[in-house]
């Protein structure tokens, strides 16, 4: 057992460093390619943005901001359900419901 746990913890680090790897990848190649034509589907010519370096570490912040108010609702809706299922509000209706039957 303690053999697989270790072989478990090595392939999550390999995962982990395989995203970063693929995110260093991507950065780099719109890096290569700023300012190449390609053309839409409209069929429109149009130049790729690259990365810039400075955009690079605030992009994961800007996401973040974005999808905030997902993540709020979320995190409310979690909070919710287990402050209800700790105090056992949901447990009495359903008990309730199955006597019933």
């Amino acid at each position: 057992m303690i053999h697989m746990s270790v072989q478990q913890k090595r392939g999550s680090a390999l995962a982990h460093t395989g995203i970063l790897l693929c995110t260093a990848l991507c950065c780099i190649c719109t890096w290569l390619t700023n300012g190449q034509p390609y053309i839409t589907d409209e069929g429109e010519q149009a130049a790729v943005m690259g990365a810039t370096f400075p955009a690079n570490p605030m992009a994961p912040i800007a996401g973040f901001h974005d999808a905030s108010e997902v993540i709020g609702f979320v995190f409310c809706l979690g909070a919710f359900l287990a402050l209800g299922l700790r105090n056992r509000c949901f447990g009495n209706r359903n008990s309730c419901s199955v006597k019933k039957l």
